[in-house]
């Protein structure tokens, strides 16, 4: 029975709530750039969901199977630039559609799921007696539309007629509901040509297969404001998806000798970059997850995102985080701290946490995003936003020499207290970058002396013991060990790396599900799971590539897949796709330990094992040039290949840091 529900209350039905704590079955298998599932009764029932986005929308599919089998079907659709009459941050129109297309075959009334694959596409193979039926779904990169492409086989030797039901109108939106009273509408077409015109009149009721053959149509769900009209070339549609894609495998491309941990890089460019949404003022990367769209965090896009899209490279990444970098701009020069969130496609902002240390978050993506890109032109438009929050955090200091903030990135879900770990060190790793990029541009600054004062205040205050091991307290008033103290460690602090990954490794906060927040909760968030196993790397610690890999099977091949996910209880493991980010930044950071040091230099301090003996980056982006890197383990030893105009060779120790000049 079709089920259209618009703006739900709750994103995740009761079916489709996820239990981490289940036994977790190994369901899926790996291709090239793919995996694929074959349900089995053992899997039964099997629900799961995933989110796929373009520039127009966004769809978290829920799918699965009952008992019987039987396919359940369910589109949640999110329409960034169409608003609702409240416009903050969760103000996308957004419509959940069950059964939007019914096929009818004889007295065969429900379909039975065979078969899920996912490549960037998302394919449900399904039965409804000698019938074949195959849905590839996928965003529109041109509008906001979804579509799915129905290859339906005829696999008796009878002629088949089958009959379709569906509605061509599934949604008008009320003057009241809609921001600026511009009202919009949902539609559905059936089309069987490449052409898609959005005002066409013309229903189809039946399809009429001879044996062995096939029919191949499209499904086009689109929003769009009342009288105008949609028309695409969905064939080119297809193309441009698979032309992402293809760019996705080309750039930054990540191959080491586990093909499951590949598989999963791949995947993890294509969240974090598909999520990209144009807006009226331009192109935003944002979280997704059902909520978080046409929006912008400093910790999800400046911190986690921006960094990787300076090695990435992708045209439409640059211009989101050029596009975020100018618009938080506009909230500075103030004698106050800089906006958490800017929201609603960037007509007003939220700051709801206060002070999360974002100042610190700001100038630590931006002085990564410059110095790694190598571009002194681009860098120079930046200064002043740059130093301005270097100073404002300079005026946040307290007498012990520490940052003080109102809270952090987790905004008072956990303890925070006035001083926290997580913004003293991007404070201090903030210093570090910048001191280098002033430098390179000829400008006098101290801020690499404020950085290594900063260093040892760090050490001073919050290097304590907790539960029972040496190690850094989150903050004073934070009695229980908490998993963000690996930051000093992603922020080049390892003078205590030893006895934190002990703490982290050792304590309860290592589980099956990744790293708790705190060792009193039963909270997980993917993002400090992995901020932890880059810390693993960078600190060098023997379980650094045995928790990588257990972690990404996890991700990959079991049940909710194929990417990390935001927190469980509160976010259902929602695919958000800075999460996917920081996976491939344990690549480029943890593995072979890139730290951006000037225009043309960088470090490398590459971290290998017996189960990730080797390494290969092509079409890294680093101090503005493409380059190629491979790092092999031979003989205790780490050989790097590094070519730019030509192969250099290098021969250092495991976890050696080198000092590369281009």
């Amino acid at each position: 029975m079709k089920k259209i529900i618009a703006n739900p209350d709750k994103i995740f039905p009761n079916w489709m709530q996820l239990n981490p704590n289940k036994e977790q079955h190994k369901c899926y298998r790996l291709y090239n750039n793919s995996i694929c599932c074959t349900m089995r009764k053992a899997y039964l029932p099997y629900y799961n969901h995933i989110e796929t986005s373009s520039f127009y929308n966004s769809c978290i599919l829920f799918y699965g199977a009952n008992e019987e089998q039987d396919l359940k079907l369910v589109k949640h659709l999110v329409f960034p630039t169409f608003r609702k009459k409240i416009n903050d941050t969760r103000g996308s129109f957004a419509i959940q559609v069950e059964d939007e297309i019914k096929l009818y075959y004889e007295d065969c009334l429900e379909e039975k799921l065979d078969k899920v694959s996912l490549n960037g596409k998302i394919i449900i193979c399904s039965k409804l007696n000698n019938i074949r039926i195959k849905r590839t779904m996928f965003s529109s990169t041109d509008s906001a539309s979804f579509i799915t492409i129905y290859s339906i086989r005829n696999n008796s030797n009878e002629p088949l007629k089958i009959n379709l039901e569906y509605d061509t109108l599934l949604y008008q939106a009320s003057e009241n509901e809609c921001y600026e009273n511009k009202t919009y509408q949902v539609k559905q077409h059936v089309v069987f040509d490449k052409n898609y015109d959005s005002s066409s009149k013309q229903v189809y009721e039946t399809i009429n297969i001879e044996p062995k053959q096939s029919v191949r149509f499209y499904s086009v769900i689109s929003c769009l404001y009342d009288n105008d009209v949609i028309k695409l070339d969905l064939e080119k549609q297809e193309y441009k998806r698979n032309r992402f894609l293809s760019t996705m495998k080309d750039n930054l491309r990540i191959k080491t000798n586990n093909n499951i941990l590949n598989t999963l890089a791949y995947f993890c460019k294509v969240r974090t970059c598909e999520s990209i949404f144009l807006t009226r003022n331009g192109y935003f990367h944002s979280p997704g997850g059902g909520q978080y769209y046409a929006s912008l965090w400093t910790n999800d896009e400046l911190e986690y995102t921006f960094p990787l899209f300076a090695y990435l490279d992708y045209k439409y990444g640059n211009k989101a985080a050029i596009n975020a970098f100018d618009l938080y701009e506009k909230y500075m020069y103030q004698d106050k701290a800089l906006v958490t969130s800017i929201i609603a496609e960037g007509i007003d902002y939220w700051n709801g946490a206060k002070d999360r240390g974002d100042g610190c978050m700001y100038s630590y993506g931006l002085s990564s995003y410059l110095l790694t890109k190598g571009d002194k032109e681009l860098a120079k438009k930046y200064i002043k936003p740059l130093t301005w929050c270097l100073e404002y955090t300079l005026k946040q200091m307290t007498k012990d020499g520490v940052i003080a903030s109102d809270s952090d990135e987790l905004e008072n879900r956990f303890e925070s207290g006035n001083i926290n770990l997580t913004t003293n060190s991007l404070a201090y790793i903030s210093f570090v970058n910048s001191a280098n990029l002033l430098n390179e541009l000829g400008i006098d600054n101290n801020y690499s002396s404020i950085a290594k004062s900063l260093k040892n205040k760090i050490d001073k205050y919050f290097y304590s013991e907790v539960e029972g091991y040496k190690t850094y307290k989150y903050c004073n008033e934070e009695k229980y060990l908490r998993s963000h103290q690996c930051y000093p460690l992603i922020c080049d602090i390892l003078d205590r790396k030893d006895e934190v990954t002990k703490a982290l490794v050792e304590s309860k906060l290592n589980t099956k599900n990744g790293f708790l927040t705190a060792t009193y909760s039963d909270v997980f968030w993917d993002r400090i799971t992995l901020m932890v196993i880059r810390a693993l790397f960078i600190a060098n610690h023997n379980k650094a590539s045995e928790t990588l890999i257990n972690y990404s099977k996890n991700r990959l091949l079991k049940e909710h897949v194929p990417y990390p996910v935001e927190a469980y209880p509160e976010g259902n493991q929602a695919h958000l796709a800075a999460e996917s980010a920081l996976y491939v930044r344990i690549f480029i950071e943890g593995i072979l330990g890139y730290q951006p040091n000037g225009f043309n230099s960088f470090y490398l301090r590459p971290t290998l094992s017996p189960e990730i003996s080797k390494i290969t980056v092509r079409n890294v982006y680093f101090c503005n040039r493409k380059l190629q890197i491979k790092a092999m383990l031979k003989d205790d030893k780490v050989i790097i290949y590094l070519k730019d105009k030509k192969y250099t060779k290098y021969i250092i120790n495991n976890n050696e840091r080198i000092l590369i000049t281009l």
